[in-house]
Parts: structure tokens; sequence; C-alpha cells
């Protein structure tokens, strides 16, 4: 019996020479670069997809029906709880993943105002996590006297000492995404409107990508997703959204996981689940993202806006004003001094094992196997 895939990065395209998969290779790495789309899996309903990708019942989210009143507040103060019972029960303390952006510095404020014991509680940075966001780390993580280690010393480790690791993942998923962001830059008034009426303008944007044949497929598929899930999905805003929520989710949950520097085993695999959390992952966000509580929560009409809900969260603790107004989206993840790791995997399985980049045989077998016989 042949494993399951649950994570293939983009990347595995260049190993590839066959049209049939052109139109997949370039809505993944030209128009949804650096996020797992297509290959990420659908977590709702089903797209034509050549890789028959798994996704592990961990990430599979909540009940399309579930009704949520609760605040972006109230679920991040109930998760820095829930996290602290956590590191309680497992005699471990907590490692915040701090790049210095948004997501991460939401998780600290939450263990600020949340926490019995800030001592149970590690912030893991580097230097770029500093220039990102030196303000914060003066007048609030040394304030507080936090205890820190420099991840780019300790990468070996960060999954194997006496910590429980979170990031930030899958904020960015959580809070509507970057594509929606380069949307609304060029159809600002699109964003609330009826997806229908704005079809020639999401076919037109995704064209800047991909050849436009390819775009039109892209959006139909989308559609007949939505049609088949009967996600409530009405405005362009929704449709990014869904696209986040629905095929980019599982990717990122366990990216961290493929760049990893140690091999690609189900004991370490076992290792990396039991000592990881990703913040964001919980029904109780996944249900807010879709409430009218978190619509309004999460609205934007501009790149100053977005994630404002996080801004004013982290406001409550940091109280800088200029962070709230005008501190932004930036690409953290490339802060992490990984670049020789980042894409060494190419394939992850159910069972933990991997495929790396170094392995062109058994990149043919698996491209054979799991996508050229169907």
């Amino acid at each position: 019996m042949l494993k399951k895939p649950i994570y293939i990065s983009e990347l595995i395209y260049k190993h590839i020479n066959n049209d049939k998969l052109n139109f997949l290779r370039d809505i993944d790495s030209k128009f949804l670069v650096g996020n797992p789309g297509f290959v990420g899996g659908a977590r709702y309903g089903q797209v034509e997809n050549n890789w028959d990708l798994h996704v592990p019942d961990s990430y599979l989210g909540p009940s399309l029906d579930i009704k949520s009143t609760a605040t972006f507040a109230d679920i991040t103060d109930a998760r820095a709880i829930e996290l602290q019972e956590k590191i309680k029960l497992s005699g471990k303390k907590l490692g915040v993943m701090w790049s210095g952006g948004i997501d991460s510095t939401t998780m600290i404020t939450a263990c600020i105002r949340n926490f019995k014991n800030l001592d149970n509680v590690i912030v893991f940075m580097n230097n770029y996590s500093y220039y990102e966001n030196a303000t914060f780390f003066h007048d609030v993580i040394e304030k507080y006297n936090f205890d820190i280690i420099n991840i780019d010393e300790n990468m070996l480790n960060e999954r194997k000492g006496d910590f429980v690791i979170t990031d930030g993942e899958p904020c960015d998923k959580l809070l509507t995404g970057g594509l929606a962001l380069k949307y609304q830059e060029k159809y600002p008034s699109d964003m609330n409107k009826y997806i229908l009426s704005s079809k020639d303008n999401m076919i037109n944007f995704i064209t800047q990508y991909v050849d436009q044949k390819f775009a039109i497929r892209y959006f139909e598929l989308i559609q007949q997703n939505i049609k088949q899930t009967l996600a409530p999905i009405e405005t362009a805003t929704d449709w990014f959204y869904w696209i986040n929520f629905n095929f980019i989710w599982t990717g990122h949950m366990i990216r961290h996981y493929s760049r990893q520097r140690y091999n690609k085993n189900t004991k370490n695999f076992d290792t990396f689940n039991t000592n990881t959390v990703n913040w964001f992952n919980t029904h109780e966000y996944q249900a807010w993202g879709f409430s009218e509580v978190g619509k309004q929560e999460k609205h934007f009409t501009n790149l100053s806006e977005y994630k404002m809900v996080a801004k004013r969260y982290i406001h409550s603790i940091a109280k800088d004003e200029s962070a709230m107004i005008y501190k932004t989206k930036c690409p953290s993840e490339y802060q992490y001094k990984r670049d020789e790791f980042r894409h060494k995997t190419l394939v992850i399985f159910d069972d933990g094992t991997g495929i790396d980049n170094n392995e062109p045989e058994k990149l043919q077998k698996f491209i054979e196997d799991y996508c050229l016989k169907q």
C-alpha cells in the first residue's frame, strides 16, 4: 500500500517535464508562489488534482455550519490559557518562535495577558526578529524579562529539548492572506461585491501570473469547489479567504517540519507533532473566521488596516500607537537563516518520512506513482 503524501513543495515541478502538469505547475509556482496551494490539498470537498494529497485529521477544519460569537481577543486569550495548561501537564516550557511580525507578536502579547508565570515562556528569536520589531523588543520583551534563546544557534534542538514550541501558523490564512491585499490594491471597490460580478477582474488578476486559459480554469475549479461544499463564499474577500482556508492551510501546518535539518522519519515526526503547536490552528479560530464577528474584525480597506484586529490586541500591552497604525505584513519566514534547508525536502508522507531534492531516483518514482499514472 502506498504511503500518503501530506506535503509537496512547489519546487517539485523543477523535476518534472510533462505537459499535463503545466496548469498545476503555473498555479502553484507562479500564482500561489510560496504557498502550497493545489499541492496543499483541499480540506473541504474535492478538486481535480493529479497529486492525490492526503489531509491529516489534525488539519481538517470544523463544520462550516458552526456559529461563533467570540471575538479574536476572546479566542486568543483562551488559546494562551489552553497552552499554559498544556505545558503544565508536560512539565516543559513554552517556546514562542518570535519573528518580530504581527502574528508571533500576538502570541507573546497573549502570554503576557494570560500566563500566571512568564518564567514558563521562552522567546526564540534572532537578530532579524529584533530588526523587524526593535521597539516591541525593548518596550515589552525586555520589560517583562523574558528568557531568550538565539534561534540560529539552537535550530537543531528546537524540537527536541525541554520546550513545547509554538509558531504563528497559519495566521495569514486566517486573516485573508496576501493575495487579497494585492487584489485590493488593483480593484479596491471589488472586495465586498458579489463574486460573480467580479469574475472578469478576478480572471484578469490571475492572468498577471499565468496564462489566461489557466486563470479561467482555476477560477472555475474554485467555484465548483465552493458550490460542492456549500461554503459561505459570497464576495471577492470571501473568495481569497477560501483559497487560504481550504487549499493552503495544510501546507503551512507542515512546512516547518519540512525545513528542519534532521532526518525525516517517523520518530522525528512524532516528536515534532508532540512538541509543536501551531497557535492559530484551532476550530475556534476557524469558526471565528467565517462568523459575522470575524468578518467585521478582519475587514480592511488598505494595507495599514490589514491584521488590525491583531494589532489592536498587541496594543493592549505594547501601547505603541505607531505600530498599531503603520506596522504591516513583512516576509518574516525568510528571516530565519535556513535557505540551505528550507527547500531540501520536497515531499513528506503521512508517516513523517520524506524525499529530499538530492534523491532523484526516489523523486522520479514518486512522480510516476502518485501523479503521472493518473
